[in-house]
């Protein structure tokens, strides 16, 4: 999961140094290079665990790029590392309005709305079980799949974490 975080903050850095094009999905909407570099660190301040360094950085790029899912998701994620579960949903709702099909984006609602004691995680729970079937293990990131729906499934035990 950490990889392609990384992977997309190094599409970007590729592209920013000019030794590459990166695809508009990677970079997204990001409107500026100091909005690209401050994506950048604020995804490896995620990866780090350092959240509040994260939530700081990723809003500010939300305000200047703010059709972009992975900004989004990123941004509910480190919300949830610093267990703001009412940010990070609003986070990752955002980021589900904007990429319908992310499952990162549907496991992190789901993980909070469970933290927030929302029905609504049984929903997402059912959404990504209907994913894994679908892929039913014939799928390249299966695995990605199947850690995030057991992420939201422990949510809702009780035992909530940052999706990552």
């Amino acid at each position: 999961m950490a990889a392609r975080r990384i992977a997309c903050v190094l599409a970007i850095g590729t592209a920013l140094a000019g030794a590459g094009p990166a695809s508009a999905q990677e970079v997204g909407a990001l409107n500026s290079r100091n909005g690209a570099r401050a994506y950048s660190e604020g995804v490896w301040a995620l990866d780090a665990g350092r959240f509040e360094q994260a939530a700081t950085l990723l809003q500010q790029v939300s305000l200047d790029s703010p059709r972009n899912s992975d900004v989004w998701r990123f941004l509910g994620a480190a919300r949830a590392g610093l267990k703001d579960w009412a940010g990070s949903r609003a986070a990752y709702e955002k980021a589900v309005e904007i990429n319908p099909t992310d499952w990162g984006s549907h496991a992190g609602l789901g993980v909070a709305l469970a933290a927030l004691g929302d029905a609504g995680a049984k929903t997402e729970l059912a959404w990504l079980e209907e994913q894994v079937r679908t892929c039913n293990r014939n799928c390249a990131d299966f695995d990605y799949l199947d850690a995030m729906l057991r992420q939201v499934r422990e949510a809702l035990t009780g035992r909530p974490s940052p999706v990552l």
